[in-house]
């Protein structure tokens, strides 16, 4: 079956934005590099995955962080209490519910 051909300004369009689309996803993966270089001695790939969660969504409970993570409760308990004891976030008692507290 024949391909139908493609007007040179609909590819030079393509080719335009498959190049911006390439340096944009550089540059994030560059700041990501500097971001974690920074914390690189105290913070495991995993951890900083959660930071990045945590200051996206802000105070979140654990259950909800764990599912965005996608690891168990019991792992996102463990990954918090490094971070939190690393200084990098803390926990927040809930304002709605004393007995829960947020991340």
């Amino acid at each position: 079956m024949a391909q139908p051909e493609t007007p040179a300004g609909e590819a030079d369009d393509v080719d335009a934005v498959t190049r911006a689309v390439l340096t944009a996803s550089r540059v994030l993966m560059a700041v990501s590099a500097r971001s974690l270089a920074e914390v690189e001695e105290r913070v495991t790939l995993p951890q900083f995955r959660m930071l990045v969660v945590m200051s996206g969504r802000g105070a979140v409970k654990l259950v909800a962080l764990a599912e965005s993570l996608r690891v168990t409760p019991s792992t996102a308990m463990r990954m918090a209490d490094r971070v939190i004891a690393a200084g990098l976030a803390e926990r927040q008692p809930n304002p709605d519910d004393r007995r829960e507290r947020r991340c």
